[in-house]
């Protein structure tokens, strides 16, 4: 086996970038000229000097503005001429821009989106960094950034214990550029009774005449089951047999092939019905789906609409986060499609 390196991942700083777009019609439009000097004004009012945050700043004036908005896209569906562009792009360094983005955001009336976690099929968020990975080889336990991919995951754990013994180099895990980037959608279920083989041949034939949607199973049990459903928002633990990852990716452009491919993937996605999780039918969140249901921008009834997908998220967890979400974001300033709403007194 090769020996260790000292050092698990580079030290890179911080760069989260955070998509500011009006509450209006206008998303996409350059920010007005005086509403982007007051903005980048509070935000050297609330950093420090030498940070020269305005070299973090963009406006859809800047010649890099494309370049940085595109960075880490990899689905081709969510990267196309009728795709909202936000109106400023800020690319902060340090904890503290990001505090003070907040704040400024909040102040010029904005809405901010955060570009987070690259595992985000529906590009509701992106992440690149933020990704250091803590693990406890001894206790069985470890502390994942949201930015780490599953390679560098798996990378840290080999550095903490004696997996991976073949000769494979370690550094490929790391690579964070894929060969290529497609146009793509994915949905889940949890599969709870066993399906009779019948039923499994039929499933086999519908996948084929369907065309180019596949299916992943990732099986549960064992240490899943151990830990209980209400212990952490994620609550599918023991009476899970496995969950199903419905995947479809394809090349060419155009509405009219996603139109193809989106309707090949949801015909599958309904001929499962009879035999996947039921009152609710459960997803997996890191699959994001918004077939399953979102949340309108400023909607009064954003708890109704919350509780269709979050229901499926996060099953009897859902209220709980709701709960909480209130407490600490009453206003919902931290809003997406899919996020956790806040309790109708407070919306």
């Amino acid at each position: 086996m090769k020996s260790r390196p000292t050092n698990i991942l580079p030290a890179v700083p911080f760069l989260l970038l955070l998509f500011l777009s009006p509450p209006s019609p206008a998303t996409g439009a350059a920010a007005d000229a005086s509403v982007y000097q007051s903005f980048l004004r509070c935000l050297e009012t609330n950093t420090a000097p030498e940070d020269k945050i305005s070299d973090l700043v963009y406006s859809p004036t800047n010649r890099t503005f494309n370049s940085v908005l595109q960075a880490y896209i990899r689905n081709s569906r969510l990267n196309t001429s009728s795709t909202p562009k936000p109106s400023i792009i800020i690319t902060p360094t340090k904890i503290p821009h990001i505090q003070a983005a907040v704040l400024c955001t909040k102040a010029a009336g904005y809405q901010l989106k955060t570009r987070s976690g690259g595992h985000d099929y529906e590009g509701l968020s992106y992440m690149f960094n933020f990704r250091s990975i803590e693990i406890d080889a001894a206790a069985k336990s470890g502390w994942v950034q949201a930015g780490a991919t599953l390679g560098e995951l798996y990378y840290r754990i080999w550095q903490k214990s004696n997996g991976l013994d073949n000769e494979t180099n370690p550094a490929v895990l790391l690579s964070r550029q894929p060969e290529s980037v497609n146009f793509g959608k994915r949905k889940s279920d949890y599969v709870q009774t066993p399906i009779p083989k019948a039923s499994l041949e039929w499933i086999w034939k519908k996948m084929i005449e369907s065309g180019k949607t596949g299916f992943v199973f990732n099986p549960y049990g064992g240490a899943m089951d151990e830990v209980p459903a209400t212990e952490t928002p994620f609550p599918h633990r023991a009476g899970n047999l496995y969950k199903i990852q419905y995947s479809i990716s394809w090349k060419e452009a155009g509405v009219e092939a996603e139109k193809k491919y989106l309707g090949q993937i949801r015909r599958i996605y309904s001929y499962m019905t009879p035999f996947v999780s039921k009152n609710p039918r459960s997803a997996y969140l890191n699959y994001r789906d918004l077939d399953i249901g979102i949340v309108q921008p400023a909607s009064k009834n954003s708890f109704d609409e919350g509780k269709v997908y979050g229901g499926k998220y996060f099953n009897g967890n859902f209220e709980r986060l709701v709960k909480v979400k209130t407490a600490v974001d009453p206003h919902n300033f931290f809003w997406n499609e899919q996020s956790i709403p806040v309790l109708p007194s407070k919306a």
